[in-house]
This record gives structure tokens, sequence and C-alpha cells, in this order.
């Protein structure tokens, strides 16, 4: 019965994702700055709120950001590794935006915490560990229950929703971070080659899919026609 329960739960979350496209043809809703502000700041502290801070600041898919350690960020790149990415073809690095180096070297401090008090909800008391005095580069960037695993992508998608919900902003999905990141910066003029070049598209035509042109570059447009 448990598992029927979890497997209706999960059928119901991907639902309402598929509904939320189906609402926007399928794409995800494309957020402005504060937009994005509201949303991250309504997301619970700790691991899902950093991942979407992640997401924002890379334009990373969800499932590549899950399965991020501790090594893939410590220079001043995140780095992508091929076996994580989508096709698994070719790795990427994404320079560090200083508000998310700023979220990772907080939660570099909290995580030890994290673990231990995660470890303590499935173990009990026994499961503290006071040795624990920070991540090794092997660690996963967002631990779950079990610290050897990573949170998981219906975990992240069941607290955004309500995070959605909580700031009032309907079609809002993981991929709302990659939309809105490639298109804000394609709408200040960053060539489409450099786009592609963080976002790890196969091809500019795929990455010209996730780009939303504003009303006001439209009317740029217009009035720049001969």
């Amino acid at each position: 019965m448990e598992r029927r329960a979890k497997g209706l739960q999960c059928l119901a979350q991907k639902l309402a994702v598929l509904t939320m496209k189906h609402e926007r043809f399928g794409q995800a809703r494309v957020l402005s700055t504060v937009e994005l502000d509201l949303l991250v700041e309504c997301l619970p502290a700790g691991p899902h709120r950093v991942l979407a801070t992640l997401l924002r600041y890379t334009a990373g898919r969800v499932s590549e950001g899950l399965q991020l350690r501790w090594a893939h960020v410590a220079g001043p790149a995140v780095l992508f590794p091929a076996p994580i990415t989508k096709r698994g073809l070719k790795s990427r690095e994404v320079p560090q935006h200083p508000a998310l180096a700023a979220a990772l070297a907080e939660w570099r401090e909290l995580w030890p915490l994290w673990v231990m008090k995660a470890a303590a909800r499935v173990n009990g008391p026994a499961g503290l560990d006071e040795s624990l005095k920070g991540p090794n580069p092997a660690d996963f960037l967002f631990p779950g229950r079990n610290p050897q695993e990573h949170i998981t992508r219906q975990s992240f998608d069941l607290r955004l929703r309500k995070a959605a919900e909580l700031a009032g902003l309907a079609g809002v999905s993981s991929h709302s971070f990659r939309r809105s990141g490639l298109s804000a910066a394609s709408g200040a003029g960053i060539p489409l080659r450099t786009l592609q070049s963080l976002s790890g598209h196969s091809s500019l035509a795929t990455l010209s899919l996730y780009l939303e042109v504003s009303e006001d570059q439209k009317r740029q447009a217009a009035l720049a026609f001969a």
C-alpha cells in the first residue's frame, strides 16, 4: 500500500508539471529577476534553495544539478562533467556568478549540520556524527536523507511547486530557471554561440526554442526596420 501511495504521489506530481507546460504550449514560464528572487526566497532553506540558486545562475538542467559533487564547484566555474549531462558526450563549465559563489560558500558551512540532522532523522540520535567537519570533494552537493544519495527530482519539484504557489507564480517548473537565464542573457546581447557553450544545447536551433522574446525587444526590432 505504501509503495502504491508513493507511486500515485509521483504520478500526481508529474501530471501537475505536464499541466503547467501544456498551458504554456510545452514550455516553462520565463521569470523576471524580481520573480526569480521571490521564487527562490519562498523555497525552504537548505539544499532545495541552493539548488534553485545554482540552476538560476548556470542555466543548468535540474538532472545535472542534482548529481553535482563538491569537487565540481571547487574552482571559479561550475563543472558539469560529461557523464551527468543530458547526452553524456561533452563536459562544460559555467563561471560562477558572485551570488552563486556566496550561496555555495554559505552552504559549505551549513552542509555538515544538514547531513547530521538528516542522519538523525533516519537513525535517531545514534546517526549523529560529531566528527563530521565539512564536505569531501566526492560528497554530493545536495545530499538527501541518505548522504550517499542526492535529493530526488520529485522532492525538488514538490517544493518548487509549493514555492510557486506561495509566490503567486503560475506556469513555473524547474526549467523556468534555465529558460529565464538564457532568455535574459540573450536579451542582453550575449551571442548564441556563447550561450550554447554554457547551456550544453546540441544545436543553435534547439537553443533558440528556449529563448523568449519580450515585447520591448519586439518593439525595438520593429523600430529598426528599414
